[in-house]
């Protein structure tokens, strides 16, 4: 059964190393899924076994070292361990092989400082928003918001209260 895409709560039962059918190798971790945010709360579910891949080609390898940091992983592959304190995961669906399924991942970017693009992208980026917008000008001055008090109502002699 699919979980609906969300935040949930986990803890690692098993973490080991496995090969995709591509061939690329991954530290797989299943967690035991055990509440779900609602509202701004964790709500208890049913518990249900749930596998985090990590990827480690050399292309994924930056954001899966990220990721392996936050999880405390001890750095030793033959025998892989992460922390026990719970973690919270992000479910998403994706489409695969005509199939609706379940994608697991920490939420967020691991730790990751942001990195600014090249001054000369940041050029760029400016001068194709100026010019996408040049025909949207904005007008010389913002009108002021209208009164949402009403204006009282004379009475029957004219004054109004």
């Amino acid at each position: 059964m699919l979980l609906a895409a969300g935040n949930y709560t986990g803890v690692s039962k098993d973490v080991g190393m496995d090969t995709s059918k591509k061939g690329s190798t991954y530290l797989d971790i299943i967690f035991e899924i055990t509440h779900v945010a609602e509202n701004g709360q964790w709500i208890g579910i049913d518990p249900q076994d749930r596998h985090l891949r990590l990827f480690l080609t050399d292309a994924a390898w930056s954001y899966t070292e990220r990721k392996l940091d936050d999880l405390e992983f001890n750095g030793d592959f033959k025998n892989p361990q992460i922390t026990d304190k719970g973690v919270i995961l992000e479910c998403e669906h994706e489409i695969y092989e005509g199939q609706t399924r379940e994608k697991w991942d920490l939420p967020g970017d691991g730790n990751r400082d942001r990195q600014a693009p090249p001054d000369d992208e940041l050029r760029k980026l400016s001068a194709r928003y100026k010019t996408a917008t040049a025909n949207n000008k904005m007008p010389a001055g913002i009108p002021s918001m209208p009164s949402t008090t009403p204006e009282p109502s004379p009475t029957p002699d004219g004054i109004p209260f």
